[in-house]
């Protein structure tokens, strides 16, 4: 809604319903966007691991998902929110992995 401006509850042949449908659909691909790259920096996780440490790549992690946070907000167009889909990716895979190692 905030990026195309449709509006999910106008009736089903209006313009701003047609836009909402179009911004989920590309809310599809960025989530798509997010598994490709949350399964990368998984990948990546043990390489980047040796040099940067756990906590490294906790603080890492999080610290790109403020960044991309920050610049959707200030940025609130298709290209940059496909863009920091990438470092949500980064996050949610440092959140599914990296406090388990930590405990450990």
């Amino acid at each position: 809604q905030i990026v195309y401006h449709g509006d999910p509850y106008s009736a089903h042949n209006s313009t701003e319903f047609l836009i909402y449908e179009r911004g989920v659909e590309v809310g599809c691909w960025g989530m798509c966007i997010n598994a490709m790259f949350s399964s990368l920096y998984s990948y990546l996780q043990r390489p980047l691991g040796s040099y940067l440490g756990l906590k490294g790549l906790y603080f890492l992690g999080y610290f790109l998902f403020g960044l991309g946070t920050g610049l959707i907000g200030l940025f609130p167009n298709v290209y940059s929110t496909l863009t920091m889909c990438t470092l949500f990716g980064v996050m949610s895979s440092t959140l599914y992995t990296v406090p388990f190692s930590l405990i450990a």
